[in-house]
């Protein structure tokens, strides 16, 4: 599981010199290693693949993102090409689904306890970007050693930048203890008094979201709420609807009428609705919205039509890319085409469906569809079908994922996508549903062993089949 823990861990490690990787890079390589050591070298057992409606498109990503990268992402290294980072760790991110689908299965009290492992390492890095919101001075030392810092905190209290300060930090944290709360303490026994702490929290984690300043994280966070709710309280989550929108209403209608003030970041997040809020937030929400505008309308007219089988890998020329960045400080055109060239150009499309169809093309986005939505089926049917035992320990275990596979893929291709980060954390929670599932079948009898190939009859037990 710590490849998945590792997608939770904010910032990158700039203390570890060269390569400054990210959590969700490095963690996956401790997996591969131990898989190649304990069951390859010294067990000798083979390699299992997973269903097939994983291991298919899977491995048809696989095999589009090696075709584009034969040089595994080094491509930088004598001819100019840059970007292939992301690529070599999606090609990590399969054999680390691989081996960890080969590994025996944990105990069912583990599992159980793996959200918390997440929602304790998504809060303890998520504290050098919440001090530098506050104490904006010390970034620069943080910085050496993650960069999971507040940039517009320091940059606004060093050059008097004008943009919205976004608060990132605790919507971060916000979000995911309230995926585990819904997840393992069904709403509707917030009433009593022994659960008012649920119900306390709950709300701390919405004003925490809220005051995030993105639109697309409260979005989501709204999705996941009605998700997680559904998933124990069917139709009758419906009623969650009338309660946001009079909540909603109220907090307008105060803000209208100047009885509150909200800060800029709340009212950022909040500025899709109707409502008086202020002209630096309106501003700041147009202007988004015209950049991702822009990014579609030129990646659609200039590279669209380039590669739209199997996409154009995530590399690009370095050379030209500084040609353009170039351009943009020099001849920049007034409606800004250098600078949104510089984003398509390095593949930064803030947009879920060009960052897929650009990197895999049509077959790839199908192999992702048919991966993401087979393990939305999967999971979705093992929490909703009425013979499941909903008394069963793992079973918040499987709303808890759910509720991270269904609401961001539904944000991937609505408000902001990146396949770089998010096939790898599908590839991780597949992991976490294979062994889930395999514990089932053997009656939450741990450890589960894979089948092994026997090599030596004097030495080696009766193989099981699994």
């Amino acid at each position: 599981m710590i490849p998945l823990i590792g997608t939770f861990i904010q910032g990158k490690l700039n203390f570890i010199p060269v390569l400054h990787p990210a959590p969700t890079e490095i963690f996956p390589l401790v997996l591969i290693f131990y898989y190649f050591i304990a069951y390859v070298a010294l067990q000798r057992k083979k390699a299992l693949t997973g269903p097939w409606y994983f291991f298919i498109p899977i491995l048809i990503l696989a095999l589009i993102i090696l075709y584009h990268e034969h040089s595994f992402g080094l491509r930088s290294i004598g001819n100019g090409q840059e970007g292939g980072r992301g690529a070599v760790f999606m090609l990590v991110a399969v054999i680390t689904y691989f081996c960890g689908v080969s590994i025996d299965s944990p105990s069912p009290k583990f599992l159980s306890r793996i959200p918390l492992f997440c929602i304790a390492v998504v809060t303890i890095s998520t504290i050098p970007f919440i001090v530098t919101t506050y104490f904006p001075g010390t970034a620069p030392i943080i910085y050496l050693f993650t960069d999971n810092i507040n940039a517009g905190a320091y940059t606004e209290a060093v050059a008097n930048a004008s943009d919205i300060v976004r608060n990132s930090g605790p919507s971060i944290i916000g979000a995911a203890v309230m995926t585990f709360l819904l997840a393992y303490f069904p709403v509707y026994t917030w009433w009593r008094p022994h659960r008012w702490w649920v119900a306390i929290l709950a709300i701390a984690c919405v004003l925490a979201v809220v005051e995030g300043g993105f639109r697309s994280a409260l979005v989501q966070f709204g999705l996941t709420m009605f998700v997680a709710i559904w998933c124990y309280s069917s139709w009758r989550s419906l009623l969650l609807i009338p309660l946001i929108v009079v909540a909603a209403s109220v907090i307008i209608a105060l803000q209208d009428s100047n009885a509150i003030h909200l800060p800029e970041s709340a009212q950022r997040s909040l500025a899709f609705l109707p409502g008086n809020w202020d002209p630096d937030v309106v501003g700041s929400t147009e202007s988004s919205n015209d950049f991702r505008q822009r990014i579609q309308e030129i990646y659609l007219s200039e590279d669209a039509a380039k590669s739209p089988l199997l996409g154009n890998g995530l590399s690009y020329d370095a050379a030209d890319y500084e040609k353009t960045c170039y351009l943009a400080l020099t001849h920049e055109t007034p409606d800004h085409y250098y600078v949104i060239e510089e984003f398509v150009m390095s593949k930064q499309f803030h947009t879920g469906w060009i960052s897929l169809y650009d990197s895999v093309g049509l077959v790839g986005f199908a192999a992702f569809l048919l991966f993401a939505m087979s393990f939305i089926w999967v999971a979705g049917r093992a929490v909703f079908q009425r013979r499941v035992n909903r008394k069963s320990p793992l079973f918040p275990l499987k709303v808890w994922i759910f509720c991270n596979i269904l609401p961001p893929f539904v944000g991937y291709f609505t408000v902001f996508g990146d396949i770089k980060t998010t096939f790898p954390a599908y590839c991780y929670f597949a992991i976490l549903w294979v062994q889930l599932d395999r514990l089932e079948r053997h009656g939450y009898q741990a450890p589960v062993p894979v089948r092994e190939v026997p090599f030596d009859s004097s030495r080696t037990a009766v193989p099981y089949a699994v």
